[in-house]
């Protein structure tokens, strides 16, 4: 009798064991996929769905230039980043040589909740 119940008590426990195995492996999957970058793909890996993420391609010299004297110029508090406001200040001109270097702002999309 005990014997039994050791046994029943021991596939139990495998069983809950490989249940927890499983659920960790399905959400380190996720982790790294979501670890990739910036736009986002959703694929299915083993019936469960997983985003991936796409990284943006790097910038070229003339992006790399171009970007470095918008923030020299705009950047105010010297933080390395252009803020909503400095943004705003930026001219005409400048915003060309932007879309000329292909430098163009990130639209967002607005996702209306119902």
């Amino acid at each position: 009798m005990k014997s039994l119940l050791i046994a029943t008590y021991s596939i139990c426990l495998a069983a809950s064991l490989m249940a927890v195995r499983a659920e960790d492996a399905k959400e380190t999957a996720v982790k790294d996929a979501q670890a990739s970058a910036s736009s986002s793909t959703s694929t299915t890996v083993n019936g469960h769905t997983v985003t991936t993420e796409h990284k943006r391609p790097g910038l070229n010299t003339e992006q790399k230039a171009a970007r470095k004297e918008l923030i020299g110029k705009y950047d105010k508090d010297n933080n390395g980043k252009l803020d909503k406001e400095e943004r705003k200040a930026i001219a005409a001109e400048d915003k060309a040589k932007m879309k000329k270097a292909g430098l163009q702002a990130r639209t967002r999309k607005v996702v209306k909740k119902d």
